[in-house]
């Protein structure tokens, strides 16, 4: 049986902030680009452990993403 591996994961999250600061101070990821805005709200990239993740958070509060969320 082959191993699973994953290139990229993406999170949604509510508050960028917190999710950044508890991906970098508690579980020790680096930081690979700092906040960005792109078309579906706020980003972060941070690597863990050779995975990289995307952590994404509404810019708006009526936004898709949002509503994604909030689901």
């Amino acid at each position: 049986m082959s191993e699973l591996q994953f290139a990229k994961v993406n999170i949604r999250v509510r508050d960028l902030d917190a999710a950044l600061a508890y991906m970098r101070d508690v579980i020790g990821a680096e930081v690979l680009r700092e906040k960005s805005t792109n078309p579906f709200g706020e980003m972060v990239l941070v690597r863990y452990g050779g995975l990289t993740i995307e952590i994404l958070a509404p810019d708006r509060p009526d936004s898709s993403l949002a509503r994604i969320i909030e689901r």
